[in-house]
């Protein structure tokens, strides 16, 4: 039982940004802001055209994460038995990479899509709000850790 609950925080965790931050869910997270909206000086056009692009891609990526889950309860069924081998967990656990891998390019092309939308003004703006933003975040952590 302990294994499996070891297997399913790993297997639950990583590819849905756990213990890692992922700068793209970040930066959708950063545009969805008023003040940032603002900020940037989005017009409604962009506003639509970036919901629509996170819309879409949404759909995408909770399929992906539930396909992952589902493999990962598979895999869990197999590594409970005591007689497990790997030829029978090894293709499972590719499967699971590979939509861990298609899960980041969905998010990064998302990215590659909203940024598109920005004008050049705009990016530049946005990458000093984001490296602000982590900045706080660094700073936070180390007021956590004293």
């Amino acid at each position: 039982m302990f294994k499996t609950l070891i297997l399913m925080m790993f297997l639950t965790q990583a590819p849905m940004g756990g213990p890692v931050e992922d700068p793209m869910e970040f930066s959708w997270g950063i545009l969805r802001d008023k003040r940032v909206a603002a900020e940037l000086k989005l017009t409604a056009d962009q506003q639509k055209k970036i919901a629509d692009i996170h819309y879409n891609y949404s759909k995408k990526i909770v399929e992906l994460r539930a396909e992952i889950q589902k493999r990962a309860i598979d895999l869990n069924k197999i590594i409970e038995s005591d007689d497990f081998t790997r030829n029978q967990i090894e293709p499972i656990i590719k499967e699971i990479a590979n939509l861990e891998a298609e899960l980041r390019m969905n998010r990064i092309m998302e990215l590659k899509e909203m940024r598109n939308v920005l004008t050049l003004e705009q990016r530049e703006k946005l990458r000093e709000l984001l490296k602000e933003r982590m900045r706080m975040r660094m700073k936070e952590r180390q007021k956590q850790i004293r």
